[in-house]
């Protein structure tokens, strides 16, 4: 449901429309386009593998830490394989990596299978 002056949010209230968050911002979260650098000094871009892929381990990784603010993905690419670098908080590393390191082969499982799609490999470290 859309007012004149902004879209509701969940409490019912309307609330402007940020002109500046582009066209890639979901509308209702109040968070800027899906694709924002992550670090300081670090630019959009890339392929549009590395862009997808650092999305997908981005999204991943917030849902299982306690911080999700904390989560930072780097990207490099070369040939055809693209390097993703996740970070997060040295207090929710283990989230991450889980027992005997299940978590992280099944973040990086879903990393290849997304690279597939792009016919590129994929390389994850995960930092602390």
């Amino acid at each position: 449901m859309f007012e004149d002056e902004g879209v509701p949010d969940t409490t019912g209230q309307a609330r402007p429309a940020d002109p500046a968050a582009g066209p890639d911002a979901s509308p209702g979260t109040g968070r800027p386009g899906r694709f924002t650098p992550d670090q300081p000094g670090e630019t959009l871009g890339g392929t549009d593998a590395e862009i997808h892929l650092r999305e997908v381990v981005r999204t991943i990784a917030a849902d299982l830490v306690d911080d999700p603010g904390a989560v930072a993905v780097a990207s490099k690419s070369r040939d055809q394989t693209v390097y993703l670098n996740l970070r997060v908080a040295d207090g929710e590393l283990g989230k991450v990596i889980g027992r005997q390191g299940r978590t992280a082969r099944a973040i990086r499982t879903a990393a290849q299978i997304a690279g597939a799609r792009h016919d590129v490999r994929v390389s994850l470290d995960i930092e602390g």
